[in-house]
């Protein structure tokens, strides 16, 4: 709950929000249901596709990253 409280407590408006997690335990549902969470947590920003990927996937990470101009 606590970025939920995070993101219910900022105006981000405008903002572009690009969520992820590398969790080892969270499956594709889990995942799917915080991105709900967060774009239904944050009126006014643009919640990019989120990125799901383990810690070890590297390659995943790093493409992220790059399509979405974080890393050049």
């Amino acid at each position: 709950m606590i970025i939920g409280t995070f993101l219910e407590s900022y105006d981000l408006t405008g903002v572009e929000v690009y969520p992820f997690t590398q969790s080892a335990s969270m499956d594709t549902e889990q995942f799917a249901n915080s991105i709900d969470f967060v774009r239904g947590s944050v009126a006014g920003a643009n919640v990019h596709d989120g990125l799901f990927a383990r810690p070890s996937d590297t390659e995943s990470i790093d493409a992220y990253l790059s399509e979405n101009g974080l890393a050049g």
